[in-house]
């Protein structure tokens, strides 16, 4: 299973057509004061997978590491491939996932890394800044 798509952003859903709908993707996160926490984000990842995977239950997890790549958070969640799906053909399923009240003690570039099954898959970097610096 691969991850083709990886984003933060202000919201994000899927219509009833299947379509990935995102509002407000960024790379910086503005604060005033540090410690800082950020009330609410969406993480959207959209993961390819072929034949081989058919019905197999996947591990996701979402960790944080901050600057100094000291660890802060971890999310987890489990992805269940459907049994059957056409030889040849891949299987793409998207992932939007809320992640709220996210703490950041000083600014800096964190880090949110995905990975499937422990392989790390794809990382995002983005901006904690000090507003006015």
């Amino acid at each position: 299973m691969e991850v083709t798509l990886a984003l933060l952003a202000d919201a994000a859903n899927i219509s009833q057509q299947g379509k990935l709908n995102i509002l407000g993707a960024f790379n910086q996160i503005f604060a005033q004061t540090f410690p800082a926490t950020h009330p609410e984000l969406q993480l959207v990842v959209r993961f390819e997978a072929d034949a081989s995977e058919k019905g197999l239950e996947k591990t996701v997890k979402i960790v944080l590491l901050d600057p100094n790549g000291k660890f802060v958070r971890e999310e987890g969640i489990s992805l269940k491939l459907p049994p059957v799906w056409e030889s040849g053909q891949k299987f793409g399923a998207i992932l939007v996932k809320s992640i709220k009240r996210m703490e950041f003690d000083h600014p800096g570039t964190y880090e949110l890394t995905i990975l499937v099954d422990d392989d790390q898959k794809k990382k995002i970097q983005f901006q904690v800044v000090k507003q006015g610096a």
